[in-house]
């Protein structure tokens, strides 16, 4: 693993108020970790962290850092990558995806 991923810091996620389980892929979508038992949710995080640099290039919108799903009561994933590694963070319903993504990224080092 890289200097930007430490272990310390993906234990430190589940801290975070209204994250309720995460995902760590590589940037090609290979599931290295996760704290979710959902298998068909892990294969969906791992298959947007690999389709997000091809986003990207085909809707020439630049390299994309982020993506958020929402649902009104299920919860919201979000989607974070550094370039080598992706975080499938999924949350409880009604918390704000905006701060959540701050403090994982504020956690992990990624900026």
């Amino acid at each position: 693993m890289s200097a930007n991923l430490a272990l310390d810091n993906l234990n430190q996620l589940p801290a975070i108020n209204g994250v309720s389980g995460y995902t760590l892929t590589t940037a090609m979508g290979e599931v290295l970790h996760s704290t979710i038992e959902d298998e068909g949710l892990n294969e969906f995080i791992a298959f947007l962290s690999g389709m997000l640099p091809n986003i990207s290039e085909q809707a020439s919108m630049g390299i994309i850092h982020q993506a958020i799903f929402k649902h009104a009561q299920a919860g919201h994933l979000i989607i974070l990558t550094d370039g080598e590694y992706s975080l499938g963070i999924t949350t409880k319903a009604r918390v704000a995806t905006q701060d959540i993504a701050q403090k994982v990224l504020d956690v992990m080092h990624w900026h």
